[in-house]
Order: structure tokens, then sequence, then C-alpha cells
């Protein structure tokens, strides 16, 4: 613990001695960045989004591209947090934040991290605009993450229904006006999305992953994720 005070205390002292050459972006201006993201005001963030690349980030490491790199996966990881309290799906949320977290470490220029941040914060920044005109119910809204964190279950209407104290058919005709799907349509999109993931970013077998997954037997598996995708899984798999 003293050793960190006393890291802190030189890092204080640093950044009096030498404001002008070591600055952080202010915190009002980063908030409002993000909030231009959650509300998916592209406008906005035209004028308020300070590239990547400039001097208005601190300094986490020596190493340039190192440094730009943990800048950019801050700012995915608290875009992700923002877009998640404004609405956006968890299973969307990570798995956009693991798609960019995975190509920034791919990167091997610092202004390809600079542009790959740009076409992350625009990426967020258009999928909140289209949540934006749902509009989703705070009951919806929890079927949705009562959905994502339970995909490795089969999940039943009157389970969904009991979890936010709603009649099933009423909950089914509210999730189907504000989704434009019913219940169990968007489990098996949303499984079989979890499904396509797996397939392209794990090593588990298709087999593996439709009984993680709950589906029934493999032959159903396989039909499903030919009936959303147009292949089966291990075509799949061969195109990605």
């Amino acid at each position: 613990m003293d050793n960190i005070n006393k890291s802190l205390m030189h890092e204080a002292f640093l950044h009096r001695e030498y404001m002008h050459t070591k600055t952080h972006t202010p915190l009002k201006k980063e908030m409002e960045f993000y909030e231009c993201v959650k509300q998916g005001d592209i406008e906005k963030i035209h004028r308020v989004m300070t590239p990547l690349a400039s001097s208005g980030y601190g300094v986490l490491s020596d190493d340039e591209l190192r440094n730009i790199k943990y800048h950019m996966i801050i700012s995915v990881a608290m875009i992700t947090r923002f877009c998640v309290e404004g609405g956006m799906e968890l299973e969307m949320a990570y798995s956009l934040s693991d798609l960019y977290i995975n190509a920034t470490d791919r990167c091997v220029s610092v202004m390809q991290v600079s542009n790959l941040h740009e076409s992350m914060v625009y990426d967020f920044a258009e999928r909140m605009r289209e949540i934006a005109g749902k509009q989703l119910t705070q009951t919806v809204k929890k079927c949705l993450d009562y959905i994502y964190e339970h995909l490795h279950y089969k999940i039943e209407i009157r389970e969904l229904a009991d979890h936010v104290a709603v009649n099933p058919s009423h909950l089914a005709r509210l999730f189907k006006s504000q989704m434009g799907v019913s219940p169990s349509e968007y489990i098996i999109k949303k499984k079989i999305e979890a499904a396509s993931n797996m397939l392209r970013y794990s090593e588990y077998s298709a087999t593996e992953i439709g009984y993680y997954l709950a589906f029934s037997t493999h032959s159903h598996f396989i039909k499903a994720f030919k009936r959303y995708t147009g292949v089966t899984p291990g075509k799949y798999r061969c195109l990605h």
C-alpha cells in the first residue's frame, strides 16, 4: 500500500509539473460524449468526440501503440455499459465489446486503432438510435436480460411471466408488440446468435454447443440453425 501511495504522489507531482504535456480529457466532456453514444446522437458525436490518437488522453504506457490500445479498451468498456443502461440487450452489447477488443488486439499501428475506435463509436451509436425508436417497457427489458442470462437453459413463457410478475398471455402480447416476434421466436434467435459466436470464436464442437444452449436434440439444433443462417453449423464454421 505504501508503494502505491508513493507512486500516486509521484504521478500527481509529474502531472502538476508537466500539465501542458500530460493532459486528460475533462470528465464533463467525457461523460457528455458517452451520453451522446447512449442516446444515438450521431450529429452531436461529430462535435464532441476526441480522436483517440489526439493529445486529449492520459499516458497509460510509454509504448505509443500499447497506450492507445489501453484507451481503446477503456472506451469500449465505458460505451458498452452506457449502452446497456440505455436499453441495448446485454448479449448484443457484450458481443460487440468482445469483437472490438479482439480487433484492437490485432491492430499493428496507432492509426488502425484510432480508425477502429471511430468505427466502434458510430456502430454503437447507430444501434442505440434504432433502440431509441422502440421505447421498450421495463417489463420487456427485464425479459431480455433474463433471456440473455439463461440462454443455456430451456426457457418457457410461463417462466418469463413469473420473473416479471405478469400473466403469460399478457406478456406474450406485450413482448410481440414491442419486439416484433413472440418470446419463443426471440429466444431461439438469441440462441442461434450465441451459437454463431461460439462457432466462430471457440473450439467447442457443434454438438457441444447445441447441448450447452439446451436444444432438445442435435438435429433440432441443426434445423434451427439452418433456418436462421441458411447453412448448417458445420458449414458456418468453415465459412467463418
